[in-house]
């Protein structure tokens, strides 16, 4: 439990760090994200972001050649932007900006060649290009992210939450090789009555 280093009072909220696939590095966010030695925590690098904060933890490929990571914003609403860095010096390879939502973290399909993120609507990527591949919108509330991934990568799972005179929240399970907008698998709601609030419960196969 002796303390080997430490890196202390930068701005943001503590969320958790991720080490890259070689060990040898480990990244915080904040307002900004930060590269440090994952031995001797020397800082290597840093991304600034351009407005709000950074979503925690951020996820990287495979290869360990990208860091994808999300950040989140309040401009007359609530919004996100999503980059992806070269993590070998922290700059930007692209951007995807302005979607509605939180800046939840992404989440990265297993082979590596899409990454989804969540807000009011859940958005399928092309990780080397962030190219929009489909969209999927909810028809109440926010997508609360990041999403998981059935092992085979072709399902899904993602929440939602939404107010309906109590706070509420659904599940989805959506096919992942979709062009378009994407399929549902099923959903799954929850309904009971208590003190009067009734609250729904659906579950649909597709």
């Amino acid at each position: 439990g002796n303390v080997m280093w430490s890196y202390l009072n930068f701005v943001g909220y503590g969320g958790p760090p991720a080490l890259s696939t070689d060990g040898h590095t480990v990244y915080v966010t904040g307002t900004n994200l930060v590269a440090l030695d994952a031995v001797t925590g020397a800082k290597k690098w840093t991304y600034n972001a351009t407005r709000g904060w950074l979503e925690g933890p951020p996820v990287l490929s495979s290869d360990g050649l990208k860091l994808y990571v999300s950040a989140g914003f309040y401009s007359a609403g609530q919004f996100g932007d999503l980059f992806a860095l070269h993590t070998r010096d922290g700059s930007v390879m692209w951007s995807y900006l302005n979607f509605p939502g939180y800046g939840d973290p992404p989440a990265l399909r297993a082979d590596g060649n899409v990454v989804y993120v969540t807000g009011t609507n859940l958005a399928a990527l092309d990780a080397a290009t962030g190219a929009e591949q489909w969209t999927y919108q909810v028809a109440k509330g926010w997508l609360e992210g990041p999403p998981a991934l059935s092992p085979d990568g072709l399902t899904l799972y993602v929440s939602t939450g939404f107010y309906s005179d109590a706070q509420l929240g659904g599940l989805y399970a959506l096919r992942t090789n979709a062009t378009s907008t994407t399929s549902t698998t099923w959903t799954a709601t929850t309904t009971t009555t208590t003190a009067g609030r009734t609250i729904e419960t659906s579950v649909m196969a597709t």
